[in-house]
């Protein structure tokens, strides 16, 4: 929605999950670590997802980015700035 908003575009190689509660947090999501393999497996290079579905290794040349606020994971699509 913010990107839309923004008018700003999200590269087709990103992947974003996960559960967003009222505070903003962002939970793991169950079978997180499968998705992100097989996200990898589908050509994303950029996977942003909750730090505790980060998996024990990854694909060369993908990156995770694990998030537990909505801010973190705004700031690391590049739609906001908090620093």
């Amino acid at each position: 929605v913010l990107s839309s908003f923004k008018d700003q575009v999200i590269s087709p190689d990103v992947m974003v999950f996960g559960e967003v509660g009222l505070a903003g947090e962002i939970r793991p999501v169950q079978s997180g670590q499968e998705r992100v393999i097989e996200a990898a497996k589908q050509g994303f290079k950029k996977i942003v997802a909750p730090s505790k579905n980060q998996p024990k290794s990854l694909s060369k040349g993908v990156e995770f980015i694990g998030c537990d606020h909505v801010s973190l994971a705004l700031e690391a699509l590049g739609l906001v700035k908090t620093r």
